[in-house]
């Protein structure tokens, strides 16, 4: 039997700690980023950050992913 922790980093060529390190950084991104949404939704005065911004967050996540394929076809 495999093991579930290491079956899905293994199907896409990465180990546990690589997957988790990536995953983590994307998920903490996303959430540092929701809860500032949040908190303009509460409070509309507070500026949006550029670096937060969903489009800036987008285009974070898809250099992120695209680093990531590079990495793997090297």
């Amino acid at each position: 039997m495999k093991n579930p922790f290491t079956k899905h980093p293994h199907s896409i060529n990465e180990t546990w700690y690589q997957h988790f390190k990536f995953s983590f950084k994307i998920g903490f991104r996303l959430l540092f980023s929701a809860l500032y949404f949040l908190l303009h939704a509460t409070f509309p005065f507070i500026e949006l950050h550029k670096k937060y911004n969903l489009m800036d967050t987008s285009k974070w996540l898809n250099s992120k992913n695209k680093n990531r394929e590079k990495q793997k076809s090297s």
